[in-house]
């Protein structure tokens, strides 16, 4: 699995961000969902296709929630940086397998001392909801009738066709442009992704919110795939800074005083190369051993200094 989608997924399925998610998007801010009241599931969905045989598909994130008023529900998000104009297929296969996957539920029993198995009766709904980190708008359509071709027009044939083609809309949240009254609702890690896709991608000065960060590695990594920068990782790894009640502030400020020193590095191994100066004079410049230089350069360039 790609190291973007292993930090997406599990960042999202932490329990307190996920019934997060649920409760300011789905909810309008009602805390319904508990973190409590979570089970994970395998994302994996089996189903029977009409070749008998046994298939799955991997779902993102998926969980099992008890309470308030049903007996359980079956919930899933689904990350996305890029539009994906199959979407609404994507997400009917899912929730269609997630339905298919109930009818093979069975039970076991007992008669006189023997073992039987029989179906599981209960039925329970499955709520699919879609992340969208992306930059450009959300241009495809989010339903199932919207993706078809040709598309569905006033043409004598689709007009007959219409009322027995079956629809199947989807819900996509597209963080980077939710309100500021939304994002101050959230109460997890996911105020601050939020908050920062929100500030960056309408091109606002970003001042991070004085809120800690609750679950510093899965935030840094997430924080990595989705923007790209390999100095999110690097702050979890380094020695020296205190992650108990890490800030965002201070994963800014680092970043900061890192790029600056990647661009003096870069300036010197310049004058390096030029032979302006020795690689032993550029080391002492940045306080580092000529190994470390080197490896920093390196590192930094994908070239040996």
């Amino acid at each position: 699995m790609a190291e973007k989608d292993i930090a997406e997924k599990t960042f999202i399925a932490l329990d307190d961000v996920f019934a997060d998610i649920f409760n300011v998007l789905v909810f309008q801010g009602k805390r319904l969902m508990s973190e409590e009241a979570l089970e994970d599931i395998a994302p994996a969905v089996q189903y029977k296709a009409d070749d008998q045989k046994l298939h799955e598909q991997e779902r993102d994130v998926y969980k099992r929630w008890k309470g308030h008023g049903f007996s359980l529900v079956l919930a899933g998000i689904e990350n996305q940086t890029k539009p994906d104009k199959d979407m609404p297929f994507r997400v009917l296969s899912y929730d269609g397998a997630s339905y298919r996957s109930q009818l093979l539920r069975t039970e076991e029993y007992e008669v006189n001392g023997e073992k039987k198995y029989r179906p599981v009766k209960e039925r329970h709904p499955v709520v699919t909801i879609v992340l969208y980190f992306g930059k450009e708008l959300w241009n495809y359509p989010t339903n199932l009738k919207g993706c078809l071709e040709p598309p569905l027009t006033d043409g004598s044939l689709e007009r007959l066709l219409d009322p027995y083609i079956q629809d199947y809309k989807i819900t996509v949240f597209d963080i980077p442009r939710i309100s500021q009254e939304t994002v101050q609702k959230f109460q997890s890690d996911f105020r601050i992704v939020a908050e920062y896709f929100t500030n960056v991608y309408r091109n606002k000065e970003y001042t991070p919110s004085d809120v800690t960060i609750t679950h510093v590695d899965e935030f840094l990594k997430l924080m990595k795939v989705l923007t790209g920068d390999d100095r999110y990782s690097e702050i979890a790894e380094k020695d020296g800074i205190e992650k108990e009640g890490l800030k965002m502030c201070a994963v800014l400020d680092y970043r900061e005083a890192k790029g600056k020193a990647e661009g003096k590095a870069e300036g010197l191994y310049s004058l390096v190369r030029k032979g302006r100066i020795s690689v032993e004079e550029a080391a002492a410049e940045m306080n580092l051993t000529v190994d470390e230089f080197e490896q920093f350069v390196e590192k930094i360039t994908g070239k040996e200094a």
